[in-house]
C-alpha cells in the first residue's frame, strides 16, 4: 500500500479549525464546500492564518450536526485502504465504552474535510457554538495508521493534531482514535 497524506478534523477525535472563537473543540460531523475545490491546500511551516483575519481556507460547513452515539463493546479493527481525494461530510460519531458502560457527555458536532493528496482542510463547529474553526494539516498514512503535521491554524483554535488508525469502507473514511481510559472513539466521514 502506498503512503498517503491527508488532513483530519476532530478534538480528541480531531476535527480541525481556524477562527476567532475560543470555544473548546469536540468531534465533528457533516459539512459542504463553496469554492474549496480550487484553493491551494497549503503546506510548509506553521501559518497562523492570513492577514485578512486568520482564516486558513474557505471550506464551508453546511452540514447537520452529528451527536455522539455510545456503543457497548469493542471498536472495529482498522483495515487501512486508499484514501481518495474529495470532500467528506462528518456522518457518525461513536464512543465505544467496552464493558464498563461509562461514557463521556454527548456532544453535537458539525464538520467537513477536504482531502487533496497529502493536504487536509478541516472545518468544525461544536454546538452551541456558532463559529466555524478551520485548519490545514499534512497527513501521512501507512498501513492502517496515520499521523499529521499542522500547516495552518487559527490563532485561537484548540484542535489537536490527530493521529490514530483508519479504515476505508466504500465512500466512508472511519478514523479510530486511541483508547483512553477504556474508551475508543470513531468518527466517520462520507465522501460526497
Amino acid at each position: 500500500m502506498r503512503n498517503r497524506c491527508f488532513m483530519v478534523t476532530c478534538s480528541a477525535i480531531a476535527i480541525g479549525a481556524c477562527s476567532s472563537s475560543s470555544s473548546p473543540a469536540a468531534p465533528g460531523p457533516d459539512a459542504s464546500v463553496a469554492d474549496a475545490q480550487s484553493e491551494d491546500a497549503g503546506g510548509g511551516g506553521l501559518d497562523a492564518g492570513t492577514d485578512s483575519g486568520g482564516v486558513c481556507h474557505s471550506l464551508t460547513n453546511e452540514t447537520t450536526g452529528v451527536t455522539t452515539e455510545v456503543v457497548s463493546g469493542d471498536p472495529p479493527s482498522p483495515i487501512g485502504g486508499t484514501i481518495a481525494d474529495g470532500i467528506y461530510h462528518f456522518t457518525h460519531l461513536r464512543t465505544y465504552v467496552g464493558d464498563s458502560g461509562a461514557a463521556p457527555a454527548a456532544s453535537t458536532v458539525y464538520a467537513a474535510w477536504q482531502i487533496s493528496g497529502t493536504a487536509l482542510k478541516r472545518v468544525r463547529r461544536d454546538a452551541p457554538d456558532t463559529v466555524d474553526h478551520r485548519d490545514t494539516l499534512t497527513i501521512v498514512a501507512s498501513g492502517t495508521s496515520f499521523s499529521t503535521t499542522l500547516d495552518c491554524q487559527d490563532p485561537v483554535s484548540m484542535f489537536p493534531n490527530p493521529a490514530g488508525t483508519y479504515s476505508v469502507n466504500g465512500n466512508d473514511l472511519v478514523v479510530i482514535y486511541p483508547t483512553s481510559g477504556g474508551i475508543t472513539t470513531t468518527v466517520t466521514f462520507t465522501q460526497q
